[in-house]
């Protein structure tokens, strides 16, 4: 069983990664180097790759993942997207 010291880093970590990706690619569109459409398609891709990854997960991290990259994929003409929070399974 993992520590909460091991459980929090792992979850620091994951969760910087996540910000600094969806910096980059917001960035990014608001630059004009990636439409909106290509930043809706990168996370559709990601949530594909999840898929393909899966095979009967019983943990459901694969599901959740794709849940959260579900939730960051712009909804509207403005290309807002939904703040990403990571939740500890242990909460």
């Amino acid at each position: 069983m993992k520590t909460d010291t091991e459980l929090l880093c792992a979850s620091a970590s994951a969760l910087s990664s996540a910000a600094l990706l969806t910096s980059l690619i917001g960035t990014l569109v608001q630059k004009g180097v990636l439409s909106q459409e290509d930043e809706k398609n990168i996370y559709l891709n990601a949530m594909d790759a999840l898929d393909e990854n899966a095979d009967d997960d019983p943990s459901g991290v694969f599901d959740l993942a794709r849940d959260l990259i579900e939730d960051q994929i712009p909804t509207g003409s403005s290309g807002e997207t939904v703040t990403l929070t990571l939740v500890s399974a242990s909460a």
